[in-house]
């Protein structure tokens, strides 16, 4: 249940920040809330290798989520 929970919570932060909640995005903001540390766009990237996402739409959700 609480794996819901968090996703849920991420949902409700990307709506409260004006951002469409897709699949790409809730990966990001899932890899960067479970981080013990601060971790670089090619962290994410790696860390998101299984969600088939490439390195241009990392950063592109990244950019999203800092300028929200």
């Amino acid at each position: 249940m609480k794996k819901v929970d968090s996703a849920v919570a991420r949902a409700k932060t990307l709506r409260d920040a004006g951002l469409r909640t897709t699949g790409p995005r809730l990966a990001v903001l899932g890899v960067l809330d479970r981080a013990k540390a601060p971790l670089s766009h090619a962290d994410v990237a790696d860390l998101l290798d299984d969600e088939s996402l490439d390195r241009v739409t990392v950063y592109r959700h990244l950019m999203a989520l800092t300028e929200a």
